[in-house]
């Protein structure tokens, strides 16, 4: 909650048309952000495989794993996300 108050304060966000509804979502937003980021990072070994290949072939998938695993993470996040988009 100190966090929407300080934004408040130092006048980052204009003053909302409905102030209690904006203090609860941004409460519930800060909250839900706090969350997001403290969960922990699953480590995922080298020849553990999280891609299915179409085909089959195990030793493809793995080899864009690895691809996937040298690309710097803003890039990695924007593929794993086209991928999950189909």
């Amino acid at each position: 909650m100190q966090q929407v108050f300080l934004k408040l304060l130092e006048g980052q966000v204009s003053v909302p048309v409905m102030p209690l509804a904006y203090l609860y979502r941004a409460v519930r937003n800060a909250s839900l952000n706090l969350r997001r980021n403290l969960q922990p990072a699953v480590e995922i070994g080298d020849r553990d495989t999280w891609l299915v290949s179409p085909d089959g072939n195990a030793e493809e998938a793995l080899s864009v794993q690895a691809a996937l695993r040298d690309l710097p993470e803003e890039q990695r996040e924007t593929v794993s996300l086209k991928f999950g988009e189909e």
